[in-house]
């Protein structure tokens, strides 16, 4: 088991694990999306750590971190990332983001991109006008009724961000995910409060400043963030590569963690 620790930052308190400390690699920095928590970066976190040192975390209101009052902003969540960093103490790592944690990264590379060498930007957009929405179904799957039972309400969550077929295929898997989302705490409060700053996200115009170098890796099944997205951002971006995972949803490093792992481990050496 790895050991969580605690940033007392000026707001909140948040929990973190690095993996692999003293390996002599550059480090990599992994943000999560909404609503996710630390341990949804695993095994890919771990499989990443044999080569490198590994930071992973929760974001505020969510996980072992404290939730302060929202809403939040994507400006305010990569502040928090910046602090946590530099209260480690890597003065250059790479960046991973997913989802939100991809808009999160966007920032950073934005606004700090001298702290950072390489970036990963996974199942992502850059907000705006300019984004594709997805279908109605995936709204639908954020809308609960009073009756539901907590364990369907996971389900119906977990079910938008991987396929039909990968459940069918993967049923251990599958139980594994309802088992996780169901096991860490992912209060409604801190969800509402991160979702309110996603819905305020929009970098469209300045991801032409980024001098990092970066991967953008996109599943094509993607139900929550349409594919067209990421290859929207590798467009803008000076200097990307763009990687599309055929048959994957939006989780693509659970659906593809093998394919996720090389491509991720080659790119950052």
């Amino acid at each position: 088991m790895m050991t969580t620790q605690y940033y007392n930052s000026p707001q909140f308190k948040q929990a973190y694990q690095i993996l692999n400390r003293d390996h002599p690699g550059v480090p990599l920095v992994m943000v999560m999306g909404l609503s996710g928590v630390k341990e949804d970066w695993h095994p890919l976190a771990a499989d990443l750590a044999q080569n490198r040192p590994i930071l992973i975390f929760d974001n505020r209101g969510i996980g072992e971190s404290n939730v302060p009052e929202g809403p939040y902003t994507i400006a305010q969540m990569a502040e928090d990332t910046l602090a946590l960093i530099r209260h480690i103490g890597w003065r250059k790592s790479h960046l991973m983001g997913i989802s939100m944690g991809g808009m999160i990264a966007q920032h950073l590379l934005i606004t700090a991109g001298n702290q950072f060498d390489r970036a990963i930007l996974g199942c992502t957009h850059h907000g705006g006008s300019s984004q594709i929405l997805p279908d109605a179904e995936a709204f639908l799957a954020f809308q609960s009724n009073r009756n539901d039972s907590k364990k369907a309400i996971v389900e119906k969550m977990a079910a938008i961000n991987v396929t039909k077929k990968w459940i069918q295929n993967n049923p251990q898997d599958w139980q594994q995910l309802i088992t996780n989302g169901s096991s860490f705490r992912r209060p409604a409060r801190g969800i509402r409060a991160q979702l309110m700053g996603i819905l305020q996200f929009d970098v469209a115009h300045q991801l032409s400043t980024v001098k990092n170098r970066c991967l953008v890796i996109h599943g094509d099944a993607d139900q929550l963030i349409p594919f067209q997205n990421g290859k929207l951002i590798a467009e803008k971006l000076p200097d990307s590569q763009f990687l599309e995972l055929k048959d994957a949803g939006h989780q693509f490093w659970i659906m593809e963690p093998k394919r996720s792992f090389k491509a991720i481990d080659q790119f950052l050496s």
